[in-house]
């Protein structure tokens, strides 16, 4: 005879921390997930500037100098930023009202996060923000 086994399963759900006090958002609670918009077309701007500034570069040295030496550091420090995205209390919120953001509380499943996550890759502006590192950040707790 063999023995069965009883099988426990745990239920986890995605819990975000808040960027601003460090507390968890309890899932009762009101937060948000955003970003600031404004910085998401200040990144989009200057990156359009970097290439602009790249390409103008380029055709007047002919090619006669590599490529990283068409530019400096800081100028791709600066093309490198991209615009946060934070997970905040209602009550810590300090964000400007030009946020795109959703509640935590449509955030409760990992389904859920799914579909947020496939939502945000289809904006044309997402490649100027940090969401994939949000998320990592965020649901680090979660992996492995």
């Amino acid at each position: 005879m063999s023995k069965q086994t009883e099988q426990k399963w745990t239920v986890v759900h995605p819990l975000f921390k808040c960027d601003v006090c460090g507390e968890e958002i309890g899932r009762e609670q009101k937060g948000y997930v955003q970003v600031d918009q404004k910085l998401v077309y200040d990144v989009e701007v200057r990156r359009r500037i970097f290439q602009d500034n790249r390409e103008s570069r380029a055709l007047k040295l002919q090619g006669s100098v590599p490529p990283l030496d068409l530019f400096n550091l800081s100028e791709l420090e600066q093309a490198a930023e991209l615009a946060k995205w934070q997970a905040v209390h209602a009550h810590c919120d300090n964000m400007p009202d030009e946020t795109y953001y959703f509640y935590t509380q449509d955030l409760q499943t990992f389904e859920e996060v799914l579909q947020t996550n496939l939502h945000v890759a289809d904006k044309n502006w997402a490649e100027y923000t940090d969401w994939a590192h949000f998320l990592q950040r965020q649901l680090a707790p979660y992996d492995g």
